[in-house]
């Protein structure tokens, strides 16, 4: 397909080329599409897919962003356990995933690559996908980016809510203008605690704003990003 052509060929010239067989596996990958995704992967394909589209949804409806339509494809390169993602060339800086969106001629690529089964980062990552097609044209600041994808985790949330909680009590959360300008490099420290703050904040904007109006959260952030007043 030519949307697995184009991210083979966008790893490559990256310098994370995806090899057959991924690290310490015997068996090729396989392929499986369905009408949003399609799965590099080892595992249960038809569940992978059920499961994976079902999650794109969720994301989409948690965000209050509209959802990935069919034939606005996602492919996702999931690797067998986190011990063959590690010695992959994809692997990135101690994360758990990343994904990537990149528009080229018109054509747009949707891409993640993760360990198959981890929930919690297929969440986060697809909330990255979701959030790029919403907000297309836009380069969001950090703190919301990380934030809102983590909101969607179903399980890693509540101990990044508990680390902020802890952090707020012990007087170290800091300015939200300090936040707004983080950039800790992954793998470092400071990540865990900027995930945390950035979840804190994100969900109290979105407590603040209202259901169903998810988009004014990320219009605020870019309006604070490009200091304009932020809309109201």
């Amino acid at each position: 397909p030519d949307d697995l052509l184009r991210l083979l060929a966008r790893l490559h010239a990256a310098g994370t080329p995806v090899e057959p067989t991924p690290p310490g596996a015997t068996e090729p990958w396989r392929l499986s599409r369905g009408p949003r995704v399609t799965l590099l992967h080892q595992g249960d394909g038809p569940r992978l897919v059920e499961a994976t589209e079902r999650a794109l949804t969720r994301v989409a409806t948690l965000l209050d962003l509209p959802r990935t339509e069919d034939g606005q494809r996602v492919l996702l390169v999931l690797f067998p356990d986190a011990r063959s993602y590690a010695a992959s060339a994809a692997y990135l800086d101690s994360s758990a995933g990343f994904a990537h969106r990149a528009s080229h001629g018109g054509e747009v690529d949707r891409s993640a690559v993760l360990v198959e089964g981890d929930v919690d980062t297929l969440h986060h990552e697809l909330a990255h996908v979701v959030t790029g097609d919403a907000l297309a044209g836009h380069r969001l600041p950090r703190w919301v980016s990380e934030g809102s994808a983590s909101s969607v985790s179903p399980r890693r949330r509540l101990g990044r809510l508990a680390q902020a909680r802890a952090i707020y009590r012990a007087r170290r959360f800091g300015s939200f203008r300090t936040l707004h300008t983080a950039d800790p490099a992954l793998g470092s420290p400071a990540t865990g605690e900027f995930y945390a703050k950035s979840l804190a904040v994100y969900q109290a904007l979105r407590r603040r704003i209202g259901a169903g109006q998810g988009e004014r959260v990320f219009e605020f952030a870019l309006d604070v990003e490009q200091s304009r007043p932020p809309r109201r």
